[in-house]
């Protein structure tokens, strides 16, 4: 069997247990293992059914049938019961000190502290007296900050584990709290409510177009008439921007995108043919879903 052979075995059940292309140096890494005899096609299907990138995309095994928002739920728990400050900000879980200073961070980038955007959240308001709600809190990485700055915010989270955990980090917290909602609506609030609500990454998560239209209904319900939002998804930056415009033109599947884990390859592709090119040479990594 030669180089090529191997190739298409290893890119195989990337797209088959992983769900997207190849990175590069994984799959250099695991055809080597093979052409070397290291392991065969059976230890390579256990390599990536025993990863940990398998497991949170597929953390329980559940009916076909079973309801987006039970699905939610339970995944969302056992993803929670097995490391929660990684599935939640990833590059900022290797220690509990910036998991939470990233927290902050963001806090003061959805709010655009000392900007316009501040001025137009705020309103003629005092922020001490304003009640805030975020969409997915987790465990309270952004929502802490918040309490810091407004009278009363409330986090919601589809898993009770996340809940659970946030719980213990805001119990000596009297403005802040965080309860578990039932992951199609906000029916727990009544109109009028909020003065602010956001949500960071979050709605990519949701597997049901309906559920997200849904919450967008019931995020206009609950803010009083001049009440702000905020939503955040995924492909902000500007390498991320240019990744996305320029595959959003060219994937005939409008359900998804191609994104490079290679920042440099990225930022070189300046067109659509040579953003072609570089899927046929399949230097794509992963493919991220998106509403359309």
């Amino acid at each position: 069997m030669n180089n090529s052979n191997y190739r298409e075995i290893v890119r195989k059940y990337y797209l088959e247990f992983l769900n997207r292309e190849p990175d590069i140096e994984g799959w250099n890494h695991y055809v080597h293992l093979m052409e070397t005899k290291e392991i065969d096609e059976s230890k390579l299907v256990n390599i990536f059914k025993n990863s940990l990138e398998y497991k949170l995309s597929h953390p329980v095994d559940l009916d076909s049938n079973t309801s987006p928002e039970i699905r939610m739920k339970k995944e969302w728990n056992q993803r929670a019961k097995m490391n929660s400050l990684f599935v939640i900000a990833t590059e900022h879980s290797d220690s509990e000190e910036d998991f939470w200073k990233s927290g902050t961070i963001e806090c003061d980038k959805i709010l655009g502290k000392d900007t316009s955007r501040f001025e137009k959240i705020i309103g003629n308001k005092e922020p001490s007296k304003m009640n805030v709600l975020e969409i997915g809190c987790g465990i309270g990485r952004i929502l802490i900050p918040m309490s810091k700055i407004f009278g009363e915010v409330i986090g919601i989270d589809v898993s009770s584990e996340m809940v659970q955990q946030g719980q213990k980090y805001v119990k000596d917290i009297p403005n802040c709290s965080i309860v578990e909602n039932n992951g199609i609506d906000l029916s727990e609030f009544t109109d009028n409510y909020f003065d602010f609500c956001y949500s960071f990454i979050v709605f990519q998560h949701i597997p049901d177009k309906k559920i997200v239209e849904n919450y967008i209904k019931e995020v206009s319900r609950i803010l009083k008439p001049q009440g702000r939002v905020w939503f955040l998804e995924p492909l902000v930056s500007e390498s991320y921007k240019k990744r996305y415009e320029l595959a959003a033109n060219f994937v005939k599947d409008e359900s998804c995108v191609y994104v490079f884990n290679d920042k440099e390859l990225a930022e070189k592709i300046n067109s659509k043919k040579e953003l072609e090119d570089a899927i046929k040479e399949n230097l794509v990594s992963r493919i991220v879903r998106h509403y359309t």
